[in-house]
Order: C-alpha cells, then structure tokens, then sequence
C-alpha cells in the first residue's frame, strides 16, 4: 500500500504541474495578444531585475550574511538587573 501512495502522489504532482504549465502558457499568450510588446518589455525588465538581483547577492549579500552571523556569535550576553 506504501507504494501505491507513493505513485498516486508521483501522479497527482505530474497533473498539478502539466495543468499549471498548461494554464500559464495560456495565460501568457493571451496576456501577449492583449497587451503585445509591453508584455515582453514587462518580462524582460523582471528579468534584468533578477539577474542584477542574483549577481548583487553573489558578490555582496553572502559576504554580508556571514559578516552578520560572525557578530551575531559574538555578542555577549546581556546582564539581567
């Protein structure tokens, strides 16, 4: 019976992502006749985000989130009055 839950859950995520694909693409093309170039320039400026996004947090954001770890460690306790 194990495996059975486990192919029918296999089952139920393949139809959960085919059917969210399938309505996203259809939702994008239709967005895309309705609102033609503006959507791509949408798309493309959320794209140039991410991208400027991803490298900031490469070069700077992992650096800064173990500087704040280190002082985080190194904090003594507060004294209770």
């Amino acid at each position: 019976m194990n495996t059975d839950d486990r192919s029918r859950r296999r089952r139920e995520l393949v139809t959960l992502w085919t059917l969210a694909l399938l309505a996203g693409t259809g939702l994008f093309f239709f967005a895309l006749l309705i609102l033609g170039n503006l959507l791509i320039a949408v798309t493309a400026a959320l794209l140039v985000m991410a991208v400027v996004g991803w490298f900031h947090y490469t070069f700077w954001g992992r650096e800064l989130a173990r500087e704040v770890r280190r002082k985080d460690d190194h904090i003594p306790p507060q004294s209770r009055r």
